[in-house]
């Protein structure tokens, strides 16, 4: 989120509040709008990601269903006087 607050701030706003969420999702409920094909893909993609991407998404199995970790930002910005 800090590369989104600089570029806030560097837009002549300033940061009234800020705040992260870390939301569990189900895959087969997220991925359940795609076709099988596309979900198979998508599956595929979430559990050979890279590195970086595995340890943002902590991609795991519980109770037999693959879920993975998103982090959701909010940040409150007013224009500066």
């Amino acid at each position: 989120m800090s590369d989104w607050k600089t570029l806030i701030e560097e837009a002549g706003f300033y940061i009234t509040r800020d705040d992260t969420i870390v939301k569990l999702i189900d895959f087969e409920t997220w991925a359940s709008r795609h076709n099988q094909k596309t979900r198979e893909a998508l599956r595929t993609v979430l559990l050979e990601a890279p590195p970086e991407a595995a340890d943002f998404l902590k991609p795991e199995e519980i109770d037999g269903c693959l879920v993975f970790y998103l982090t959701e930002g909010l940040i409150l910005a007013q224009k500066a006087p």
